[in-house]
């Protein structure tokens, strides 16, 4: 943001004080989702995006990186097709050392995906659970907040805002929708260049995975069928969020009736377990409907429950981050180019995520480019 933007955003957020952080990044979100609605989501998993860096480069390492780079780039400029990035292909890309292939990768980021995101998978299980709480009746063949789950690139890891004591309530409003103008306009090549050092992954990903493994072969004398695999992982799942769905059900108490008083704890966390125990069966005795509710956990949740089927198989840290690509692209894209393992995993009969969602998961360069050349 040039001085001019600047002095523009707090002139306009000085003069709509009722507007809350929140009320004012939804409505950002809407528009953005309004702006994205008619495009084909199309999800690259880190392979496929570093690939087509390499093709950008001058360097393809398959014939047909390329076609699909010069299809891909077509449909988006044509307003036919956009490639939003999930948190965790970013990370996984920005990992590399070499500053040229950094922004090589940043630039192609941009172009490809407008500066768009979606959100964290924390944000959109939050999102998920909040609509179902607040319009529990509501149902449909896709994911409810299908055109509500996009961000832009300076939030591509969360959307923050600061918050500094010295200052009045008021200043700090102001000073936190001007922030949010300011990095709505961030591109993914500023966000990189700014990051400095990311911190390693791979440790924490093979220690979860590690613990995971550990807790499937403690418990899979209990597990006989992929229902009861899936029902132990989506409540999992869900407890991971129990504080938030606390607050949450008072947010949605408050709303409705305006009783603002305080919440005494017990009251939050007797909430808290009763919506949590509700989602959970929820979840055990209406997966179909649950999967377009919270398509985030239901994806996630199918995922490992695939794995925990297979008795002899051992989760790493590259299997993790398969499956939060599964869950960021499969229930909001159009179409997931990924690995063969993963297409196979997600696709098999008794998981059908792709079917589940109506999106097409491949992973041949040929099927790829069959694919994006059938899109108008």
């Amino acid at each position: 943001m040039n001085e001019q933007q600047i002095k523009t955003s707090f002139a306009h957020h000085a003069a709509t004080p009722e507007i809350s952080v929140r009320e004012y990044v939804n409505g950002l979100v809407t528009e953005l989702g309004d702006s994205i609605a008619g495009r084909h989501k199309l999800y690259l998993d880190t392979r496929y995006w570093i690939h087509l860096r390499d093709a950008a480069m001058g360097r393809p390492t398959h014939p047909q990186h390329r076609e699909i780079l010069d299809r891909i780039r077509s449909l988006v400029s044509t307003g036919a097709a956009i490639c939003p990035v999930s948190d965790v292909a970013w990370l996984e890309l920005f990992k590399q050392t070499d500053p040229k292939t950094r922004v090589a990768t940043a630039d192609l980021l941009d172009e490809l995906s407008l500066g768009i995101a979606i959100m964290t998978e924390q944000e959109r299980v939050i999102a998920e659970i909040e609509q179902f709480i607040t319009h529990p009746d509501i149902t449909g063949p896709v994911p409810i907040l299908q055109d509500r789950v996009w961000t832009k690139a300076g939030y591509i890891l969360g959307i923050t805002v600061p918050t500094v004591n010295d200052l009045s309530k008021e200043y700090n409003l102001l000073m936190q929708k001007a922030s949010v103008d300011l990095f709505w306009q961030i591109t993914h090549r500023e966000m990189i260049e700014t990051a400095g050092e990311l911190p390693p992954m791979s440790e924490s990903i093979e220690k979860s995975a590690a613990r995971i493994t550990a807790s499937m072969q403690r418990y899979s004398h209990e597990i006989r069928s992929i229902q009861q695999a899936f029902a132990a992982e989506s409540a999992g799942a869900l407890s991971v969020f129990k504080d938030e769905i606390g607050g949450l059900v008072v947010r949605h108490f408050r709303n409705t009736t305006g009783d603002c008083s305080p919440v005494l704890k017990e009251q939050k966390d007797e909430a808290a377990r009763n919506t949590l125990t509700m989602l959970v069966n929820a979840f055990r005795l209406r997966p179909k409907i649950m999967a377009q509710r919270m398509p985030s956990i239901y994806a996630n949740a199918m995922c490992h429950a695939a794995v925990r089927m297979d008795k002899s198989r051992k989760l790493n840290g590259h299997d993790l981050l398969d499956i939060h690509h599964a869950s960021s692209g499969i229930p909001y894209h159009d179409a997931v180019f990924t690995e063969n393992p993963l297409r196979v995993l997600v696709t098999a009969g008794n998981i059908a995520l792709d079917k589940t969602y109506t999106c097409t998961v491949l992973a041949k360069e040929a099927e790829v480019l069959g694919y994006l050349l059938d899109i108008s």
